[in-house]
């Protein structure tokens, strides 16, 4: 089990999510993943700072945690090899992004 490296508090938090990428030596594409609720709240902010940092940015829409989106997670992380997983939201979303990230050996962060 590795900890998390650095937890990160504040206003506007979202709006650093790609500097704190980079600062990390993430670099290329990000993979956001996120419900259909959180995505609009939090993870279109996600993608613009990861992408206003440089990173191409690729997102997952979660509808349901089942054992085939998670495949389907899975496969497409496999297929794009991003640097990162940003699984942005609650429950599902963090959990299902957190597992395909770990099962494609694929860096994670988790904005809650």
């Amino acid at each position: 089990m590795q900890l998390p490296r650095e937890v990160i508090v504040g206003v506007n938090i979202l709006d650093r999510v790609g500097e704190i990428c980079t600062k990390q030596g993430f670099h290329g594409t990000a993979l956001v993943v996120s419900g259909p609720v959180t995505y609009p709240l939090a993870g279109v902010g996600v993608a613009k700072s990861a992408a206003k940092a440089g990173l191409r940015v690729d997102h997952i829409i979660v509808k349901e945690s089942t054992e085939a989106v998670l495949n389907q997670i899975i496969e497409t992380t496999k297929k794009t090899r991003p640097s990162i997983v940003l699984a942005v939201g609650g429950g599902k979303d963090i959990d299902l992004g957190k597992l395909a990230s770990a099962k494609a050996s694929v860096p994670f962060m988790s904005i809650p």
